[in-house]
């Protein structure tokens, strides 16, 4: 996001940018989770129990630990802050966010000390908390510790990123092949140490969790950004649509998704089978919501997505 926004900013100034940001992410955030993580967190005790509460005395006690929760809508407010902090930084220092006019290739050490140091991180939040543990701030932030650090590293990355010219005509572009392979291997490294060491509890094991999850995440995160650079960066309508709705998509994906899999929850079928028929049927149907419904209503801009490569970047 980072990569994208620094230039907005320079671009738009703060003001106008922040203002930009206010309407676009802080009041969506604000109002889904005041009115829709509510209702989201609701289909727990409702699908899961034999007799669950009432919807009204659930909501009556929603806005209280442990309940409370921002739902998907969690993203909203972390890049929320992070735009906040960036505007914050860059009024202070403007000329240290300005974009070089050579581009520059990384060495591999730097993105082996980027792993270290996000591994760092997650680890020093895994000796005082769970994994996946969720910890609502003031209500105005809600985060799992583990990662929260992790997001800002990868936000600083899209910073030096676009300041180097990364994924530009002339700058540094990664090779699909190796990012495939990495992205491939990283996932399977993952995957086998989560499965044998499935109680991390001992200090070494939270170690190596820090180490496998932070460079799977490094591998993952340039494996897609070259998987839709080479495959899905195009002209063609779809793509243009898909793109042009990516944002309804996410914010109403729940309550799409979740009545499908409410669904299908007592059908006797494979689980694998389940899972990528309402994966397929949701895409799908929350798109079609977006373009047809939705998306007439808020008169979403029919103009060409800006491509990923630009020769003028």
């Amino acid at each position: 996001m980072a990569y994208f926004a620094l230039p907005a900013l320079i671009k738009k100034g703060t003001a106008a940018f922040w203002r930009s940001k206010f309407f676009r992410i802080v009041v969506p955030w604000v109002v889904g989770v005041l009115l829709f993580a509510p209702l989201i967190t609701y289909s727990i005790p409702f699908s899961r129990t034999a007799t669950p509460p009432s919807y009204i005395s659930f909501w009556a006690n929603f806005f209280g630990p442990p309940i409370f929760n921002h739902a998907q809508y969690w993203f909203l407010g972390v890049l929320a802050w992070f735009f906040l902090l960036l505007i914050v930084v860059y009024k202070f220092a403007p000329s240290s966010f300005q974009r070089k006019t050579l581009p520059s290739s990384p060495p591999l050490l730097n993105f082996l000390l980027f792993g270290i140091v996000t591994a760092i991180t997650f680890f020093v939040a895994n000796l005082y908390f769970q994994v996946d543990e969720w910890v609502s701030a003031a209500y105005v932030a809600h985060i799992q510790p583990t990662r929260i650090l992790l997001y800002l590293c990868y936000f600083g990355l899209g910073i030096h990123a676009w300041r180097n010219l990364w994924f530009t005509e002339a700058g540094y572009n990664p090779l699909s092949k190796h990012c495939f392979f990495t992205t491939i291997l990283m996932l399977v490294i993952f995957t086998a140490y989560r499965v044998v060491f499935s109680d991390t509890t001992p200090v070494m094991l939270k170690v190596g969790h820090a180490l496998v999850h932070s460079f799977f995440c490094l591998a993952a995160t340039f494996g897609f950004i070259v998987l839709f650079r080479d495959f899905f960066n195009s002209d063609a309508y779809l793509w243009r649509r898909v793109s042009a709705n990516s944002y309804i998509i996410y914010y109403i994906h729940h309550f799409v998704l979740l009545p499908l899999a409410y669904m299908v929850q007592k059908i006797e079928a494979l689980v694998w089978i389940k899972y990528i028929s309402v994966s397929i049927l949701s895409v799908a149907l929350c798109y079609l919501i977006s373009e047809y419904i939705i998306g007439r209503i808020l008169d979403i801009n029919r103009k060409k997505p800006t491509q990923f490569l630009d020769q003028n970047s």
